[in-house]
């Protein structure tokens, strides 16, 4: 990376001198040469050879003299600049800069980004489209739709820290050899010690090049999203900076590729509808519990809410996209939004992303040998395929909308691709997405990257620990019932202990003691991995009270026809919420206990391993409160 450093010294040429030809970067040259007297580089992109001061005259605009300095040093670093698409930032100062980047590359996509509390003067057509008063959400979306962009220039003399915010949250919609302006670098500074010390755009570029140069970035988890992990992506993308009292020229390495949420991608659909289209809206609600939670103790209370706010859940349909295993969905150099099984958390994560950003990724495998898939899909992948609780909860969840979407495409097949080491679903699978109505003939489950020709795909009506939607209790009650049909007829116990055997993770250590508990007090102790599918549901359906370890062993309640009575035995440190967001759907009233587990979680953050850890019930302090849930009618 090429680096020029501030210089007090006010002559470009004597500047130019001491950095040394090798080094200065391109717009330092150009300003040499003009102050010696060489040819003037011609305006880029079929502009007119009119100066932008007095173009920015001519707009109306009335340009102080530090206003001047900047249009006439940005104007000669970006002489030779042909840029095809064209974000700028401005404020009141400079609202008139949006026109000028229009006027001085003609053919260009310019989006301006302007405050709603202060005065902007685009007058949008089709190369200029004003992005106004918007939250960062609706920026991000904005920008992503119309990215990559050759050239992105923040014009406001905003404090340096919300333009240091600005610019981390942006930065990676640069294209390769894309240029990151920053007017006035030292403005809002009080002093020389503010210039070294105080949050600035300079001053953390400063600090993560070096740092990289360093090797201080050598021992971090790269498959960790963290703070750290983001200042080394954002320091390795920097091929270049110039830096000088009015400018400060970052060139990126390279772009990577935006994600989204399910609340931005219809503002991508819009602006490039041959990505896809929304074909049905439920729209957002707010969702009551319905059943009824007591513990043994209120510490973790604020687990469990007592309302969801419920988002609007959207079936989309792309064309032309690239589903990778592991539930990676990509389009045209975009992360969509039914990649990520959290989409509501503040940062978008997948294990099988090179995650660089909370808003930014990249893919680590090779697209290129994608295989052809033609036709119409319904997505259900997982990233985390053949695992029971996942399909019980994310991916049946997203079959609300399978019955509308086969009926737009009654060809329609539904897309489960199979993890490598794997020629087959799970027998699970088939029964639990079959129960919803999907016949055999109609799962595809093939290997690999695909390139899908049409493929639609739902919005999770549950998504752990966000929301549940109300509509959702009667996929599983349809579910349930298909499978109960299913089920041998046989007269199953009215009291069940669901139990884990002690080589699963989250192991109770005196697991004897609480089945010799339970069986005392008239329950039947049951594994469910001895039973399939269809008996799982029969069971809990024909208990009368149910009572059993926290964890998806307990997630065949969903198939329950009528509300239960449920005792639930939980670790402290297992954090989840997917039992109770099912039990508050559906009506079940549930006694938990807490149990003081292994490893604790941290007071700050999680642990994965406090999450498995294993723990064990106090007879001595919760025996009674377990004593009167087993025996009482509640």
């Amino acid at each position: 990376m090429e680096r020029s450093r501030q210089s007090d010294q006010p002559r470009r040429g004597a500047r130019l001198k001491r950095l040394g030809r090798r080094y200065a970067p391109d717009w330092l040259k150009d300003a040499y040469r003009s102050a010696r007297g060489g040819k003037p580089a011609p305006a880029g992109n079929g502009a007119a050879t009119t100066d932008w001061v007095t173009r920015a005259v001519e707009l109306g605009w009335q340009p102080d003299q530090q206003t001047r300095r900047f249009l006439k040093q940005a104007e000669s670093a970006l002489a030779k600049a042909k840029p095809k698409r064209v974000v700028v930032f401005t404020d009141r100062d400079s609202a008139a800069f949006g026109r000028l980047a229009r006027q001085a590359w003609p053919a260009a996509t310019v989006v301006q980004v302007a405050p709603a509390d202060q005065d902007h003067d685009g007058r949008p057509d089709d190369r200029l489209r004003l992005v106004v008063g918007a939250d960062d959400s609706v920026v991000h979306a904005e920008l992503t739709a119309l990215g990559p962009y050759q050239l992105i220039m923040d014009a406001t003399l905003d404090p340096p820290a919300e333009r240091l915010r600005r610019f981390r949250r942006v930065w990676f919609h640069l294209a390769a050899r894309g240029r990151y302006i920053v007017r006035s670098v030292t403005a809002g500074l009080a002093g020389a010690a503010d210039r070294t010390k105080a949050p600035s755009v300079w001053t953390f570029l400063s600090r993560v090049v070096d740092d990289q140069a360093r090797g201080r970035y050598a021992d971090i988890d790269g498959l960790v999203p963290s703070p750290a992990k983001d200042e080394q992506a954002i320091a390795e993308s920097v091929r270049r900076i110039g830096y000088d009292d009015e400018l400060l020229i970052i060139t990126s390495t390279g772009p990577a590729l935006p994600k989204l949420r399910e609340w931005e991608i219809g503002r991508v659909f819009e602006a490039r509808p041959e990505l896809g289209r929304v074909l049905t809206r439920l729209p957002a609600r707010s969702f009551a519990r319905v059943g009824d939670l007591r513990c043994n103790h209120d510490r973790h209370d604020l687990r469990f809410a007592t309302e969801y706010q419920v988002p609007e859940v959207q079936l989309r349909e792309y064309d032309d996209v690239l589903a990778g295993p592991h539930q990676v969905l990509l389009s045209q150099e975009l992360v969509l939004p039914d990649t990520f099984r959290h989409f509501t958390h503040p940062r978008l994560k997948s294990r099988f992303l090179d995650d660089l950003h909370p808003l930014f990724a990249r893919y680590p495998r090779k697209l290129t040998d994608a295989k052809e898939l033609s036709g119409s899909y319904f997505y259900l992948s997982s990233e985390w395929p053949r695992h029971f609780g996942h399909i019980m909860t994310e991916q049946l969840s997203r079959l609300w909308a399978w019955s509308i979407a086969k009926q737009r495409y009654p060809d329609l097949k539904a897309l489960l691709p199979l993890p490598g080491g794997h020629n087959e679903l799970a027998p699970f699978e088939r029964d639990v997405l079959g129960a919803v109505g999907i016949p055999p003939e109609d799962f595809v489950s093939p290997k690999g990257v695909l390139r899908v020709e049409r493929l639609l795909s739902a919005t999770p009506m549950l998504v752990n620990p966000t929301y549940v939607h109300p509509e959702l209790p009667a996929v599983w009650r349809r579910a349930g019932a298909h499978l109960i049909a299913r089920a041998q007829q046989r007269e199953w116990p009215a009291k069940v202990f669901i139990s884990r055997r002690s080589n699963y993770k989250r192991a109770c250590h005196n697991l004897s003691e609480v089945e010799e508990f339970f069986v005392r007090h008239g329950f039947t102790v049951l594994y469910p991995e001895d039973y399939d599918v269809a008996e799982q549901a029969m069971i809990f359906d024909s208990a009368e009270l149910i009572a059993g370890f926290a964890g998806s062993a307990l997630f065949s309640l969903i198939f329950c026809a009528e509300p239960k009575r449920v005792i639930m035995i939980s670790s402290e440190s297992y954090t989840a919420r997917n039992e109770y967001m099912m039990a508050f759907a559906m009506g079940h009233r549930v006694r938990l206990v807490w149990c003081d587990p292994d490893i604790a979680q941290p007071e700050q953050g999680w642990d994965g391993k406090a999450f498995a850890s294993g723990f064990s019930v106090d007879f001595d302090r919760d025996g009674e409160f377990l004593s009167d849930a087993a025996t009482a009618d509640w």
